[in-house]
């Protein structure tokens, strides 16, 4: 099992690699298009998290990962 700190260090790494190959820190062939994220993730800033995820049929915690993501990218 890798550390906490390993861990981090690794995400962290793939996030700089997918900005300096496209400004998009997710995969591409992940399920949703990036402007749908973004359209869920200003819907969370305009309500809640949780009427976000209920609106678009994510998770929450999906969206505070989103969130964690976009901010380090």
């Amino acid at each position: 099992m890798l550390s906490r700190t390993t861990y981090q260090q690794i995400r962290r790494e793939w996030a700089l690699r997918a900005e300096r190959i496209n400004q998009n820190p997710f995969h591409p062939d992940y399920g949703l298009p990036q402007q749908y994220r973004e359209l869920i993730l200003r819907t969370a800033e305009q309500t809640s998290p949780a009427q976000a995820a209920e609106i678009h049929n994510v998770g929450v915690s999906t969206i505070y990962k989103w969130r964690a993501i976009m901010r380090r990218a």
